[in-house]
């Protein structure tokens, strides 16, 4: 029972570093780097996940077997490698149109938060909630330290440096607890491989999928960002409070589901139950009231098309609890990746090709839940289409 407390105290702390972190950046710093903030954690939102490539994935399925374990925790590690690099030229690239230090502050942001997320999730899927839980929150508490070291600083600290520091920092952290930074011979030699090349391009797959999956997810912020870039902080901020119910269907509902969820052999597609539809309405009316507190500190949330965006990210948090669930199942369920990219791609297509353009045109702040919603259900469709329908 005490570890069981432990772990909600702990992914309670996690909830609030992001909001909190924008809050007290929006408080003492200027608002281009709170709204840099707000863009580096929307970006890394929508890669940090899906930067493993699910790679995670055959460390489970081949468990048993020491050396294939030993060469895909190698193969982990280099596709790390290979991706830290490509992020890396997309900077300098990216660098030509934008200023350096925003390439660069949001490429390591994102690299930051990919390797404590994902040497966090080992410990998830290895059944160690507790253990996931406080290892995700102290280390993401690198984001908060961001707007405290400028506010210390006075603002003279460049944040790209702040940033730098931090990453080294986490980077050091990683090697010495045999993380993604680790180096070993067969993970270096593996980047001059062609088989690993030939793996790499089989895991694209997976992360054509994932990515795919976290941009139907944020899409509102991106096409928000498009339509009125200098609030993008207060919609970011606004969603991170909403979005509180589903941090919470992980913490509670989907993390107990991803301890087990590789070891089951028949997956079904099942509704929200009453527990879970319970749960999301009593974590509701408390983003609610947080949402009405901090509207004394922050004007723009009285605001009538924020007034009215909130109805709607209330209402569509119990869609996207439903198809998390389930797509959760599907994703092992298939145990295919071309076909779940497929998936993927499709519900992308369905609801941002015909929808995203629209809501560009009009300008509107109010329909950019709208693409959002459509792909989510075609997702919850396509899980309901696959997985085993659910009979007592």
């Amino acid at each position: 029972m005490i570890l069981k407390y432990e772990y909600y105290f702990w992914r309670g702390l996690y909830i609030t570093i992001k909001p909190l972190s924008l809050l007290f950046a929006a408080s003492f710093s200027e608002t281009d780097f709170t709204n840099l903030l707000a863009l580096a954690i929307l970006f890394s939102g929508t890669l940090m996940a899906s930067l493993s490539m699910g790679s995670y994935r055959d460390l489970f399925v081949n468990n048993t077997n020491k050396v294939k374990f030993s060469y895909i925790n190698n193969t982990r590690k280099t596709i790390f490698k290979l991706n830290t690099m490509i992020l890396i030229l997309i900077a300098l690239g990216c660098s030509f149109y934008y200023p350096i230090e925003l390439c660069f502050f949001i490429v390591f942001f994102i690299i930051t938060e990919h390797v404590i997320h994902d040497e966090s999730r080992i410990l998830l899927y290895d059944g160690d909630r507790e253990g996931w839980a406080k290892s995700n929150s102290l280390r993401t508490l690198f984001i908060p330290l961001i707007p405290l070291l400028i506010f210390i600083g006075n603002d003279e600290v460049s944040p790209l440096f702040i940033m730098s520091v931090l990453l080294v920092l986490n980077g050091f952290y990683s090697y010495f607890k045999k993380g993604l930074l680790k180096t070993t011979k067969t993970s270096f030699y593996l980047l001059f491989r062609r088989r690993f090349y030939y793996n790499y391009t089989q895991c694209f797959n997976y992360f054509v999928s994932a990515t795919t999956n976290r941009m139907i997810q944020q899409s509102d912020k991106f096409l928000f960002s498009i339509i009125s870039y200098e609030l993008l902080w207060v919609y970011t901020l606004l969603c991170q409070m909403l979005n509180i119910p589903l941090v919470m269907f992980e913490m509670v509902f989907m993390s107990e589901l991803k301890t087990k969820v590789a070891k089951l052999k028949v997956h079904y597609f099942t509704w929200l139950n009453s527990k879970q539809i319970k749960a999301l309405s009593i974590t509701t009316i408390f983003s609610l009231l947080g949402y009405s507190i901090t509207s004394f500190y922050i004007q723009e949330f009285l605001r009538l098309e924020f007034i009215i965006l909130v109805v709607i990210i209330c209402c569509a948090n119990y869609l996207s609890a439903l198809s998390m669930q389930n797509s959760e199942k599907l994703f092992w369920y298939l145990g295919n990746a071309n076909e779940y990219r497929k998936l993927e791609m499709f519900a992308l297509i369905v609801g941002h090709i015909v929808f995203a353009p629209l809501v560009l045109i009009l300008g509107n702040h109010i329909l950019v839940k709208l693409p959002n919603m459509i792909s989510v259900l075609v997702k919850l469709r396509n899980s309901k289409k696959w997985l085993v329908n659910w009979k007592k």
